[in-house]
């Protein structure tokens, strides 16, 4: 009944990590095939022609025909493969800051009126983030709460302001700080993220013996009424190893034949989706989004919901004092327009 969920990456990750090192043992290749999560790829490993034809971890070195990179936004090894600049534009990634607030499971299910596997999710913006582009989100677990907030970097290296320093703000606002009553943090975490901007996504994710896959290529979408990032990754990657076997089933790991992994991308959702919604990407990101367009809509609900000694006026009448207050009638129509044509 669920068309969607929330997992904890540390409990989630660790999970899926055993599910694949049993798929692993049961093939009888558990010996030669392995995962390492300890240990970190300092350089891939290429031939005379150019090639990868491996990795290098500290003074090992292990041999691979094909290298997939899944590295996440801060892409250090597709940059020195060539495949992307030297840095990564900060006009095309955010910061995100994440409390994970622990609670006894019964205080969750009373609080937020849940049943059973069921779970709340909230997204903010306006006020959320302090003047800072960006948005905040809230959303249960079995026994905890996910609060955080995701800045645009441009926006928040300008400001002047610190990460922890809006995310205290934003939880002592008052339609968050009652949320969160009572609990006690017990991770914080950070992180570079993708905006989902198209422009950021590399031209090539392949080179001979290289596939680049999820946030290492950009693979992001934030269109407004999801942040789709893991299936996207989840996706790039399965894409991935299809391309790798049938590479292996022709001994051929060249870049003409690893082509075949950005057409097969390109024919998926995770491409045609990112295309299709690059207008509600730009318009998420514009200033309108996270102050004009919130304060305008709050300030009619303020006077629908305001009751007193004078007489009310009707809902037109508010919505024009509204925009007058803080936009324009032509200003509104654009913008409207825009979003409709967006999504």
């Amino acid at each position: 009944p669920y068309v969607g969920l929330s997992v904890l990456r540390a409990r989630f990750d660790a999970w899926l990590a055993d599910e694949v090192q049993k798929m692993l043992d049961e093939t009888g290749m558990g010996t030669e095939s392995f995962l390492a999560t300890n240990v970190r790829v300092d350089d891939l490993v290429t031939n005379e022609a150019g090639k990868v034809t491996g990795i290098q971890a500290g003074e090992e070195v292990f041999e691979a025909g094909c290298v997939i990179l899944a590295e996440g936004v801060n892409n250090l090894l597709t940059r020195k493969a060539g495949i992307e600049p030297a840095y990564v534009s900060s006009d095309y990634v955010a910061v995100g800051v994440k409390e994970v607030i622990q609670f006894p499971e019964q205080t969750l299910v009373d609080r937020f009126q849940l049943r059973g596997r069921s779970g709340l999710t909230n997204e903010f913006i306006g006020s959320a983030t302090d003047g800072v582009e960006g948005g905040g989100f809230l959303y249960t677990n079995r026994d905890s709460l996910s609060v955080g907030l995701v800045l645009g970097m441009n926006a928040l290296k300008a400001s002047g302001k610190t990460p922890y320093d809006i995310l205290n703000t934003f939880k002592a606002h008052p339609a968050v700080r009652d949320m969160i009553a009572g609990g006690e943090a017990v991770e914080y975490s950070a992180h570079v993220v993708s905006t989902g901007d198209a422009r950021a996504i590399p031209s090539r994710l392949h080179g001979d013996g290289l596939l680049v896959v999820g946030e290492a290529a950009h693979l992001l979408l934030n269109a407004g009424k999801a942040i789709q990032g893991m299936d996207f990754a989840m996706r790039s990657g399965i894409l991935a190893a299809r391309t790798v076997i049938d590479a292996a089933d022709k001994a051929d790991f060249s870049q003409v034949q690893l082509q075949s992994y950005r057409k097969a991308l390109d024919a998926s959702y995770v491409m045609k989706d990112i295309k299709q919604f690059q207008g509600a990407v730009h318009l998420l990101h514009s200033e309108a989004m996270f102050s004009e367009i919130p304060n305008l809509i709050c300030d009619v609900g303020r006077q629908f919901f305001t009751i007193s000694n004078e007489p009310t006026p009707k809902t037109w009448k508010m919505v024009q004092n509204s925009i007058r207050a803080h936009s324009s009638y032509s200003r509104v129509l654009s913008l409207g327009l825009r979003g409709a044509l967006s999504l």
